[in-house]
C-alpha cells in the first residue's frame, strides 16, 4: 500500500507545468470598498430651484434636512430611514413613487414637535441633506422634542393660570367697584336727602306749623280776599311760598318735630362755624335757628288783624295746634280799583 503512494506521487512531480487543467489556480484581486461618507458631511441633493433624489446607499440612513417651500419659507427636520418618497396610505405611509401625485416627504420634529409634518413634493421647491444621523442622535433629537412640548405645555399651563387669576382678580375688583358704587349712590342719595330736608327746614323756620302756618291758613286767606280783605305782607309772602312750604309741611308732618330739630340745630350749628371762620352768608339766606318748645306766638298776620279789628287766631288742641282764624266783620270799605 505504501509502495502505490509512492508511486502515485512520484507520477504527479513528473507531470509538467502547462497540463492543462492541473495549473494552480490564482485567485482574483478583490475591489477595494467605497468609504462611507462622514457623518458631518453635507450631502448635496439637486440645485435650488430642483427637487432633489433621495441618496443611493446600502444602509437607509436617518437625516436632517433643510427643505425649501415654494413659497420661500424654510422647513428643518428629520427624515428617517431614507424614506424621501412616502404616499399616504390611510392613516399610515408606504414607500411610493416621486411621479406620484400624492407623494411627498414626512419630516420629523420640524419646530421641536414631536410628530411628524408631512410636505407634498409639490410644494417642495427644493431640499438639501444637512448630515445623516446615527440612531443615537434621532433619538436625542426625540427627546429634545418632548422636552420641548413639555417647556410649551408648562409655559401654557402657567399662562392660563396667570390668565385665571387674573381674570378673578378682575371679578373681584368689579364687585369692589360695584359695591363702591352702591355705597356712593346711597351716600349720595343721603347728602341729596338731608340738602333736601334743610332746604324744608328753611322754609319752615319762614313758616313754621307751630305758629299757625297751614293749609287751613291759606284757605282763610283766600276767603278773606274773597271778602275783599288785604293779606298782610306775610300773607303775600306765605301765597308765594306755598308750593314750595306744601311738600316741607308733608315732611314735617311725616318726619316729626325731632327730626326737625335736630337738623335745625345742626343747620344752626354749622351757621355759626362758618361765622366764627370769617364765611359770610349768602345773600338772601336764611340763618335758622333751633326752635324751643313754647306756645305759638302770634304771628304778623294776627297782630294785623288785631289792628284791624279782627280778633286773634286761637291754637285749637284737637287739631295738633293748627289754628283758625273766623272772618270779623268787615269794617273797611270796599277795596279800591
Amino acid at each position: 500500500m505504501n509502495s502505490i503512494r509512492r508511486f502515485l506521487f512520484a507520477a504527479c512531480i513528473a507531470l509538467p507545468a502547462s497540463a492543462p487543467g492541473l495549473a494552480a489556480q490564482t485567485p482574483a484581486p478583490v475591489p477595494a470598498a467605497k468609504p462611507a461618507p462622514a457623518r458631518d458631511e453635507p450631502i448635496e441633493l439637486g440645485n435650488e430651484g430642483t427637487v432633489g433624489k433621495a441618496p443611493i446607499t446600502r444602509e437607509k440612513l436617518s437625516t436632517l434636512v433643510d427643505v425649501l417651500l415654494t413659497n420661500d419659507e424654510r422647513v428643518r427636520g428629520v427624515v428617517k430611514n431614507g424614506r424621501y418618497v412616502e404616499i399616504p396610505s390611510g392613516i399610515d405611509f408606504e414607500p411610493g413613487e416621486r411621479e406620484s401625485s400624492d407623494a411627498g416627504i414626512r419630516v420629523w420634529h420640524v419646530a421641536g414637535a414631536t410628530s411628524f409634518a408631512f410636505i407634498p413634493y409639490r410644494e417642495i421647491r427644493s431640499y438639501r441633506v444637512v448630515r445623516t444621523l446615527s440612531e443615537l442622535q434621532v433619538r436625542e433629537f426625540a427627546s429634545a422634542a418632548r422636552e420641548e412640548a413639555r417647556r410649551r405645555a408648562d409655559a401654557a399651563r402657567e399662562e392660563a393660570m396667570r390668565k385665571l387669576a387674573q381674570r378673578k382678580m378682575e371679578e373681584q375688583n368689579a364687585e369692589v367697584l360695584e359695591k363702591l358704587d352702591d355705597l356712593a349712590a346711597k351716600e349720595r342719595a343721603g347728602q341729596e336727602r338731608i340738602a333736601r330736608d334743610l332746604g324744608y327746614v328753611e322754609v319752615l323756620q319762614r313758616f313754621s306749623p307751630e305758629q299757625g302756618w297751614t293749609p287751613t291758613r291759606l284757605v282763610d286767606i283766600r276767603r278773606r280776599v274773597a271778602l275783599d280783605l288785604f293779606p298782610t305782607e306775610e300773607e303775600k309772602g306765605f301765597i308765594l311760598a306755598y308750593d314750595s312750604w306744601r311738600p316741607a309741611y308733608v315732611w314735617w308732618t311725616q318726619e316729626g318735630v325731632a327730626r326737625y330739630e335736630t337738623l335745625a340745630r345742626a343747620a344752626s350749628d354749622l351757621a355759626i362755624e362758618k361765622a366764627a371762620a370769617g364765611d359770610k352768608p349768602a345773600e338772601g339766606s336764611v340763618v335758622p335757628t333751633v326752635p324751643t318748645p313754647k306756645s305759638p306766638a302770634k304771628t304778623d298776620g294776627a297782630k294785623s288783624g288785631e289792628a284791624q279789628g279782627q280778633p286773634a287766631p286761637s291754637a285749637d288742641p284737637a287739631k295738633g295746634g293748627a289754628t283758625k282764624t273766623e272772618p270779623a266783620p268787615q269794617t273797611t270799605g270796599p277795596r279800591k280799583a
